[in-house]
C-alpha cells in the first residue's frame, strides 16, 4: 500500500481493525486525535515524512514493529490501552512520547533512535522493555513512571540519558547497558530490585538523592567518568563488588540501611564518603584506593571490614564513628592517614597493617579491644590525647627510630580512662547532616 503525498487522518475513528502493515507514507502522516477501537497494525510501515499520532487513542493492540520513521515523530499524550509494540522500529528523526500513557505492556526491544528520544512524564502501567535498544542522541525519561518491570538490558545510550525523578515501582534492570554520554538518575525512586551489573558509564553518572527501596546491584560496573551517589538512600542491601571508578566517586551523605558491599572495588579517583551512614555491615575488603579516600564524619553502626585494602593516596577517617567492630587487618596506608577525633566503640583491629605515611590518632576514643600487633609504623605518629578503655595489643609492632611505647603500654600522648564510653547510638538526622564542605 502506497499513500502518496500528505495523509490526514486527524480525529478519525477506526471502529474496527486498522491495517497499515508495510504501508508506505510518502509524505507527512497525521493521525492526531485518532481513535483506534480495534487492532492498529503498522508493522513494517515506512513513513518518509513527519508522523503525528499526538493524542491518539489505541484501544486495541498497537503494533509498529519494524516500522521505519524517516522524519520527526510525535506520540505526545497518546494512550495505548493494550500492548504497544515498537520492537525493531527505526526512528531517524526526533521522536516524542511526552506524557504518553502505556496502559499495558510496551515493547521497544532493538528499536533504533537516531534523533532525540523524549519520554518526559510518560507512564508505563505494564512491563516496559527496551532491551538492546539504541539511542544515538539524547534519551530523556525524566519524571517517567514505570509501574511494572522496566528492562533496558544491553541498551546503548550514545548521547546523554536522563531518568531524573523517574519512578520505578517494579523491578528495574539495566544490566550490560552502555552510557556513552552523561547519565542522570538524580532523585529517581527505585521501589523494587534494581540491577546495574556490568554497565559501562563512559561519561559522568549521577544518582544524587536517588532512593533504592530494595536490593541494588552495581556489580562489575565500570564508571569511566565521575560518579555521584550523594545523599542517595539505600534502604536495603547494596552491592558495588568488583566495580571500577576511574573518576571521582562521591557518596557524601548517602545512607545505607542494609549491608553495603564495596569489596574488591577499584577507586582510581578520589573517593568521598563524608557524612555517610552505614546502618548495617560495610564491606570494603580487598578494595584499592589509588587516590585520596575521605571518610570524615562517616557513621558505621554495624561491622566495618577494611581488611586487605590498599590506600595509595591519603586517607582520612576524621571524626568517624565505629559502633561495631572494625577490621583493617593487613591494610596498607601508603599516604598519610588521619583518624583524629574518631570513636571506636567496638573492637578495632589493625593487625599487620602498614602505616607508610604520617599517622594521626589524636583525640581518638578506643572503648573496645584494640589490636595493633605486627603493625608497621614508618613515619610520624600523633596520638595526642587518645584514650583507651580496654586491652590494647602492640606486640611485635614496629615504630620509627626514637619512638617507644610508654610504661603503660600505650603510644606517647595516649592515656587510659577508667569508665568505658557508652556504645554509640547515632540518630539518622545527625549521621546524614549536611556538611557545607561536601560538594557534588
Amino acid at each position: 500500500m502506497v499513500l502518496s503525498g500528505s495523509t490526514d487522518f486527524d480525529e478519525t475513528r477506526f471502529s474496527g481493525n486498522a491495517s497499515f502493515g508495510v504501508a508506505a507514507f510518502s509524505g507527512d502522516a497525521r493521525f492526531g486525535g485518532a481513535a483506534f477501537n480495534g487492532v492498529a497494525w503498522f508493522e513494517g510501515a515506512a513513513f518518509s515524512g513527519d508522523a503525528s499520532f499526538t493524542s491518539a487513542v489505541f484501544s486495541g493492540e498497537a503494533s509498529f514493529g519494524g516500522a521505519a520513521f524517516s522524519g520527526d515523530v510525535s506520540f505526545i499524550s497518546a494512550a495505548f490501552n493494550d500492548h504497544a509494540s515498537f520492537g525493531s522500529a527505526t526512528f531517524s528523526g526526533d521522536v516524542s512520547f511526552i506524557s504518553a500513557a502505556f496502559n499495558d505492556h510496551a515493547s521497544f526491544g532493538s528499536a533504533a533512535f537516531t534523533g532525540d528520544a523524549s519520554f518526559y512524564f510518560a507512564t508505563f502501567s505494564g512491563d516496559a522493555r527496551f532491551d538492546d535498544a539504541a539511542f544515538k542522541e539524547s534519551a530523556m525519561f525524566v519524571d517517567a513512571t514505570f509501574s511494572g518491570g522496566a528492562s533496558f538490558g544491553a541498551a546503548a545510550f550514545k548521547g546523554d540519558a536522563s531518568f531524573g525523578a523517574a519512578a520505578f515501582k517494579g523491578d528495574a534492570s539495566f544490566e550490560d547497558a552502555t552510557f556513552n554520554g552523561r547519565a542522570r538518575f538524580d532523585h529517581a525512586v527505585f521501589g523494587s530490585y534494581v540491577w546495574f551489573s556490568r554497565v559501562v558509564f563512559s561519561g559522568d553518572a549521577r544518582f544524587y538523592e536517588a532512593a533504592f527501596s530494595r536490593n541494588a546491584w552495581f556489580i562489575h560496573v565500570f564508571f569511566r567518568g565521575d560518579a555521584s551517589f550523594g545523599a542517595a538512600a539505600f534502604n536495603s542491601d547494596a552491592s558495588f563488588e568488583f566495580a571500577a571508578f576511574n573518576g571521582d566517586a562521591r557518596f557524601n551523605r548517602a545512607a545505607f540501611s542494609g549491608d553495603a558491599s564495596f569489596s574488591r572495588v577499584v577507586f582510581n579517583g578520589d573517593a568521598w564518603f563524608r557524612n555517610t551512614a552505614f546502618s548495617s555491615a560495610a564491606w570494603f575488603g580487598g578494595a584499592a584506593f589509588s587516590s585520596a579516600a575521605w571518610f570524615d564524619d562517616a557513621a558505621f553502626s554495624g561491622g566495618a571490614e577494611f581488611s586487605g585494602i590498599a590506600f595509595k593516596g591519603d586517607a582520612s577517617f576524621g571524626a568517624a564513628a565505629f559502633s561495631g567492630g572494625v577490621w583493617f587487618v593487613g591494610a596498607a596506608f601508603n599516604g598519610d592517614v588521619w583518624f583524629n577525633d574518631a570513636a571506636f566503640y567496638g573492637d578495632a583491629s589493625f593487625v599487620n597493617a602498614a602505616f607508610n605515611g604520617n599517622t594521626g590518632f589524636s583525640e581518638v576514643i578506643f572503648s573496645g579491644a584494640s589490636k595493633f600487633d605486627d603493625a608497621k609504623f614508618t613515619k610520624l605518629i600523633d596520638n595526642d590525647n587518645s584514650a583507651f578503655t580496654h586491652e590494647v595489643d602492640f606486640s611485635d609492632a614496629t615504630f620509627p627510630d626514637g619512638y617507644a611505647l610508654t610504661t603503660d603500654g600505650l603510644p606517647p600522648g595516649a592515656h587510659w580512662i577508667e569508665k568505658p564510653i557508652e556504645t554509640l547510638s547515632t540518630p539518622a538526622d545527625e549521621s546524614t547532616a549536611l556538611d557545607s564542605s561536601d560538594s557534588e
